[in-house]
Parts: C-alpha cells; structure tokens; sequence
C-alpha cells in the first residue's frame, strides 16, 4: 500500500509523480477486477500506469488479476474495452 501527502493532488498529473518519484521503488501496483470500474476511468488511469512501468522497468511493475502484464497486452486490454470485440480475433 502507498499515499501520498494530504497536499498531493487528485488529477493524472499528481498520478504520474507519485508513480515516478513520490512512491517507494521497486512496487508492482497489484490491479484485480479492472472490468468492474467504469471504464471511462479505466481509460485514462491504465495508460499512465502502463507509461510508468515502461519508464521504470524493473522498479515499477503492473499486475492484473495476479498475473504480470507486457504493455502490449494492457493495450490490446484497453482496445477490447473501446471497441467491444477482440482486435486479435479475425472473422474467416
């Protein structure tokens, strides 16, 4: 678990420096049930995760439903929900 100072502000700017240099490295930020949230939210949270843990490798790491991520497959996760249907799933 980690917060930040009362003063620390609640926008994804405040997000990112906490992320990068507010928060105690090494961390992997343990995300379960993603579907759950609205996914408006999702969308703008989960790309500044992802941006951090690509900055930081090694230091910051990003878990979904206890397994660990490649960036890729987040975006592939982020295109699923925007679209509704599979991007890596073709009809024949």
């Amino acid at each position: 678990q980690t917060s930040g100072p009362a003063s620390f502000g609640y926008n994804l700017d405040a997000l990112w420096d906490w992320l990068t240099g507010g928060m105690t490295l090494p961390a992997v930020l343990e995300l379960n049930h993603l579907p759950a949230f609205p996914q408006a939210m999702i969308r703008r949270i989960l790309p500044v995760l992802v941006q951090a843990a690509e900055e930081l490798p090694g230091q910051l790491c990003l878990s979904f439903d206890g397994k660990p991520q490649p960036s890729a497959e987040w975006q592939q996760w982020l295109a699923v929900q925007e679209t509704g249907s599979d991007p890596g799933s073709q009809s024949r």
